[in-house]
């Protein structure tokens, strides 16, 4: 069996839990979502390893909606991938709420939004770091996702170039 994290390394290593409001993540070094890689064979293996969170892959909002190429076959997820964040990208903030929802029934320990991506693709439909330069709709999106889920919310966010002129600790 893999050797695992437990409480006492993570004192001895200066590790300290994640605490967010009915959650507590005993360990501080996640595996990041990543498109193509963060399946659910993948969440397994990571738990396996001692992962105390996993992530699924970007969801798109609009394609859970309306499962867009089986988009919701990404929900699935086994028993034994643990805590499970489901991360979800997109600007429209009612699909963002609603997809927050279905992900939530499908077992989502967290939800987190997708303020970070910087593909090309995603940015031009308004989603992942193009949303830091629209920081209204970014923190609608956060307000509006945590008072429609029972789960933690949680937001990724990317340091912006230097070129953009935004405010982090504004949008927090």
């Amino acid at each position: 069996m893999p050797k695992m994290w437990c409480d006492e390394e993570m004192v001895q290593t200066g590790l300290r839990p994640i605490r967010l409001p009915g959650l507590v993540i005993n360990g501080s070094v996640l595996p990041a979502p990543l498109a193509g890689y963060t399946d659910s064979a993948f969440r397994t293996v990571m738990k396996r390893y001692g992962a105390p969170l996993v992530y699924t892959e970007m969801l798109s909002a609009g394609g859970i909606i309306k499962d867009f190429a089986g988009s919701k076959q990404y929900l699935k997820r086994r028993e034994e991938e643990g805590l499970v964040g489901y991360q979800l990208v997109g600007k429209e903030v009612r699909w963002m709420v609603e997809s927050a929802k279905i992900c939530e029934s499908a077992g989502a320990s967290l939800i987190d939004i997708n303020a970070g991506c910087t593909d090309l693709n995603v940015k031009k439909q308004g989603g992942g770091a193009a949303l830091l330069k629209d920081p209204h709709t970014l923190w609608n999106i956060v307000k509006s996702v945590s008072r429609e889920v029972s789960v933690p919310v949680t937001c990724k966010l990317r340091i912006p170039q230097r070129e953009w002129k935004v405010d982090l600790l504004g949008i927090a």
